[in-house]
């Protein structure tokens, strides 16, 4: 255990340091959100690589509003959405269906997602803006692909160099950075 984190980290200085230009691994995040899902081996949360024909992202070309789009129509498909409201107890079902201490950490992440979701809730209803899909999916979503990265056992995390770059934060650091010199 002790040699796989002291491998991790030097290959993630490595490529942190190998590089002065922004990464192709990071910059198309929202693309590869089936491959993000498959670095932990222990399961995805959601199974949102498996739902494939979703137009309600079709003419929406601002690139987040397109993914949250595409989990607003992933998660009707599942069950997950009613309307506006994430069905919290068939989210939770997802979780059952994983074994191990995945399935606790799992637990907490959905509960965590939930409370940051009711918190963006209030932000949405205080707010004018209008969005062309429901934001609840989304925020879901992309908390939970986040939790995963930070949470996925590390005997159940797979080592590429992709999957390396997202649990060293290298991505997200190297979109911050190719968000401040554009």
């Amino acid at each position: 255990m002790h040699s796989k984190r002291s491998s991790l980290f030097f290959v993630a200085m490595l490529i942190g340091c190998s590089t002065a230009t922004i990464d192709p691994d990071c910059s198309n995040l929202g693309q590869r959100y089936g491959e993000t899902l498959e670095c932990c081996e222990a399961g995805a949360i959601i199974p949102l690589k498996d739902i494939a024909d979703c137009p309600s992202s079709v003419g929406v070309n601002e690139e987040n509003m397109k993914i949250w789009c595409f989990s607003q129509c992933n998660f009707e498909a599942l069950g997950l959405l009613n309307g506006d409201e994430i069905n919290e107890d068939k989210l939770f079902e997802y979780v059952n269906r994983l074994d191990g201490p995945w399935k606790e950490e799992a637990k907490d992440a959905v509960s965590d997602c939930l409370d940051k979701l009711a918190a963006i809730n209030i932000q949405m209803a205080e707010s004018k803006n209008t969005l062309p899909c429901h934001h609840a999916a989304g925020v879901i979503s992309s908390c939970l692909i986040r939790k995963t990265i930070d949470l996925c056992p590390y005997a159940d995390w797979r080592h590429s160099l992709y999957c390396l770059k997202l649990r060293t934060d290298y991505c997200f650091k190297n979109r911050y950075l190719q968000q401040n010199h554009e």
